[in-house]
């Protein structure tokens, strides 16, 4: 589909999952003591393209503001069924009162971000390299980091419903790495 972003999880080893690379809920994570995670997130069901950035933006932006909702930010997005550019993204966020820190990544600035309860935005260039999770996608996608393992090895991504995909640093890295390592980190103003 053109433009579309689809995470499609391929079990490993004879079809068994491991601690990475799965699907699980929040919930079962934050019983575990090897994660950072950012307390009540939730990833909203919207329509439009899945990683067009408008469901990462509206999410983060409901994160912060619990009267706002999700869905209803998502649609009003001017580009929720396009492909949305850093630029874009940036802009929206200061127009609602954010301050955004936009940043050339390292691996360990997740874990520093989560720890402060905040959720990275990050975009990824998908590769299809036959690794245990392949992203497809005719351009990238913008994913939302909401947790981190303290051995620094994974990290996770929110999905709708209270899900979670538990992802490898060395399946997720080259696609970060692919898309330039950059991060957007949006500061709400009462923050400051």
């Amino acid at each position: 589909m053109i433009r579309s972003f689809f995470i499609i999880v391929m079990l490993q080893f004879c079809g068994c999952s491991t601690s990475a690379n799965r699907i699980t809920r929040l919930e079962t994570l934050s019983q575990e003591d090897a994660w950072s995670l950012v307390n009540g997130f939730e990833m909203p069901r919207v329509s439009g393209k899945p990683g067009s950035g408008a469901q990462a933006l509206a999410s983060i932006f409901s994160y912060y503001d619990r009267e706002l909702e999700a869905e209803d930010v998502a649609e009003a997005l001017p580009w929720h069924d396009l492909m949305a550019n850093e630029v874009d993204l940036i802009g929206q966020g200061q127009m609602n009162g954010f301050e955004v820190v936009v940043s050339s990544g390292r691996w360990s600035m997740f874990e520093t971000h989560v720890r402060r309860n905040d959720p990275v935005l990050v975009r990824i260039q998908p590769v299809d390299d036959g690794t245990s999770i392949s992203l497809s996608s005719d351009e990238y996608g913008w994913v939302v980091i909401i947790g981190s393992s303290h051995d620094q090895r994974s990290i996770v991504l929110a999905r709708e419903r209270g899900k979670v995909l538990v992802v490898s640093r060395e399946v997720f890295e080259p696609l970060w790495e692919a898309a330039g390592k950059r991060l957007l980190i949006f500061v709400p103003s009462y923050r400051r």
